[in-house]
């Protein structure tokens, strides 16, 4: 088999955000700004959590996840949600969870945090 390449960079979409992670992991706050509880979880090659409810209006924080990781989120209502990524601090990517009214075509939200802190959403 051919061996695999990542794409070229004007093949990737653009980076919405980008954390700095400290010792190879990141902390992620996600903010559910919802009316419904959001089912979560974070994936990654060295750590992945168990899929977790957040209740509208609530926060958690999410420590020490090793980078490259992957955030999956949920409404349980299976209404739209849109993701929104900021980078506040060194090492930590707050994650606002909003109610999408423009979905595209679908109703989970998907996060990747790259090894070199650019976080991407599909």
């Amino acid at each position: 088999p051919a061996p695999l390449h990542p794409p070229l960079p004007e093949q990737r979409s653009q980076a919405v955000a980008v954390v700095m992670p400290t010792g190879g992991t990141i902390d992620m706050q996600l903010t559910n700004n919802t009316n419904t509880a959001v089912y979560y979880q974070a994936r990654g090659e060295d750590a992945t959590t168990e899929r977790r409810m957040l209740m509208g209006g609530e926060s958690v924080v999410l420590r020490d996840l090793p980078v490259p990781v992957t955030l999956n989120a949920e409404r349980m209502d299976n209404g739209f949600l849109e993701l929104t990524p900021m980078s506040s601090q060194a090492g930590v990517v707050e994650v606002s969870l909003d109610e999408d009214a423009t979905p595209l075509d679908s109703n989970e939200g998907v996060l990747r945090v790259q090894e070199d802190g650019q976080i991407f959403l599909n």
